[in-house]
């Protein structure tokens, strides 16, 4: 499954979230929760993290989309339901 890290997420309103002045992206967002994850190998949620942050698309597995789900539902980086239901939602829809 390809994955566009450079989509920016939108609020309920359709505004885009602001990180560092700058429109959240996809990429950006699971990068910052994949660093703080402690549900899976360290050096796997890193490489993955690093993915997200550095290109602008991202080939994974199953297994990949179900670690960063499960990431993405435990973490604390972002407490805005509409930026971790955003995420969950965009790698819901996104087809192989």
């Amino acid at each position: 499954m390809i994955i566009q890290t450079k989509n920016v997420l939108l609020d309920l309103k359709g505004k885009p979230f602001k990180s560092d002045g700058a429109d959240l992206t996809v990429g950006e967002a699971i990068s910052n929760i994949l660093s703080y994850d402690k549900t899976a190998g360290k050096f796997k949620v890193y490489a993955l993290a690093k993915k997200f942050m550095d290109q602008d698309t991202v080939d994974l597995d199953k297994a990949d989309i179900s670690l960063i789900k499960t990431a993405i539902e435990k973490t604390e980086t972002y407490i805005h339901n509409a930026i971790t239901g955003g995420l969950i939602e965009f790698l819901t829809e996104t087809k192989d």
